[in-house]
């Protein structure tokens, strides 16, 4: 069962003890981590981050879709979006955890 989702500041809290940093160096250091692989991801480059995941960039192509309350057709505008694939060690983690979780 689902316990709660895990809060930025959470995240952060808990990274700096077992990292032994600061609070706030810890949270500089995940907000540059995101700035480079969003970056990375702009430039339509894939990121891989060993044992955690990687994000693949994609571009969703543009179609023709209807307006759900009026039914009238209408163009819907490609989008960039990006793909994240956890890591086969992270998947093996989950798992063999002790503490199965189901989400609802």
């Amino acid at each position: 069962m689902k316990e709660r989702d895990i809060q930025f500041t959470e995240l952060i809290g808990k990274v700096a003890v077992r990292s032994k940093l600061s609070i706030e160096r810890t949270r500089r250091i995940i907000l540059h981590l995101r700035d480079v692989i969003a970056d990375e991801l702009k430039l339509g480059n894939s990121v891989q981050i060993t044992k955690l995941f990687t994000a693949i960039p994609k571009i969703r192509k543009g179609r023709i879709g209807r307006n759900p309350r009026t039914g009238k057709k209408m163009t819907i505008p490609s989008t960039k979006t990006v793909i994240f694939r956890p890591s086969t060690i992270l998947k093996r983690e989950l798992k063999n955890s002790n503490n199965p979780t189901t989400t609802e």
